[in-house]
């Protein structure tokens, strides 16, 4: 294709900036933004979430850049052996919950999602957003367009509430969004963190079939079970993924494998801490992230914003559409 031809291509998706999907990668714009722009996580040293230690333990057999299947091989050779390992660190602010939802419900779940129209997305995604339109760099909030949460928010409230109502019970929706990824489309995230300014610390989300990155700053963290502040919730459907944490500045990557309806919590050091990604080589089939979010601090009853937002979007975040 000729540079001329690759300018004046306008592809019918929503990437711009450092964005891109499958209709848009040989472009210019995206051809120069990924010239000579290598992997930057293949000499990092690598470790594997365990479940069975609840912790990150070192591997050194896994390639620069490892394959869905070949992390989760990978975990299911530790959790299987009964030696101790000796290289592993524990992780604070993650909980994950294997088998969050049975197979009939994670098939309602994906039926209920459909029955909505989705909305093309960046990088590939498509979405669903209920909760209030946020402008992050000027810090506005618009209702207009937020009348309710959909009916299945109950489904994940009440189960979260059966496996700790101490720790999972309060938790107030502010938002929840549905991003589907495809590996057709090729999808993905880039690293990035979550706001922190309306967002609490608490998120959900539902992985319906990707990998998902993270990028630590600091791995000397223990592993929370119980946690007074606000929390990130994830549910992992349709097939596996694997949640990958990265420590650039001590070039250490964690790989957190998530069987198929898995939901994952995180808050505290996770929350703030780290930043996250889906890769596009992550993305095998159609993969559907739902995550919730509850409001911070500043958005709750008794915070400097609640009156002028946070009492409207709490109750319209009770509301069931």
């Amino acid at each position: 294709m000729a540079h001329s031809e690759l300018v004046q291509e306008k592809p019918s998706c929503g990437c711009k900036g450092i964005r891109f999907c499958a209709l848009c990668k040989d472009t210019l714009r995206v051809l120069k933004l990924t010239l000579h722009k290598e992997y930057p996580y293949t000499k990092y040293k690598k470790y594997v979430y365990s479940t069975r230690h609840r912790a990150a333990v070192f591997d050194d057999l896994l390639p620069g850049r490892p394959g869905l299947d070949e992390i989760h091989g990978c975990a299911s050779k530790i959790n299987e052996s009964e030696d101790k390992p000796e290289d592993c660190f524990v992780v604070a602010g993650l909980h994950v919950v294997p088998d969050f939802l049975s197979k009939v419900e994670e098939m309602d779940l994906v039926d209920a999602i459909d029955k909505t129209d989705w909305i093309l997305s960046q990088s590939g995604r498509r979405k669903q957003d209920y909760g209030p339109r946020v402008n992050f760099k000027h810090k506005k909030v618009k209702l207009d367009r937020f009348s309710g949460m959909p009916v299945y928010t109950d489904l994940i409230l009440n189960r979260m509430k059966s496996i700790s109502s101490d720790l999972f019970g309060s938790y107030q929706p502010f938002e929840l969004c549905n991003l589907e990824y495809s590996a057709d489309r090729c999808s993905a995230i880039e690293m990035h963190c979550d706001d922190t300014w309306i967002w609490g610390e608490r998120l959900i989300w539902s992985y319906l079939d990707f990998l998902l990155s993270f990028i630590l700053n600091n791995i000397f963290i223990s592993l929370l079970y119980y946690c007074d502040s606000y929390l990130l919730f994830s549910i992992n459907l349709l097939s596996n993924s694997v949640l990958t944490y990265a420590n650039e500045e001590k070039q250490l990557i964690l790989y957190v494998p998530l069987p198929r309806r898995t939901m994952i919590c995180m808050s505290d050091e996770i929350r703030y801490s780290w930043r996250h990604a889906v890769f596009p080589e992550h993305i095998r089939d159609r993969r559907i992230a739902l995550t919730m979010r509850e409001p911070s601090a500043a958005f709750k009853e008794g915070g400097e914003l609640y009156e002028k937002f946070g009492r409207e979007i709490t109750r319209l975040g009770n509301i069931r559409i």
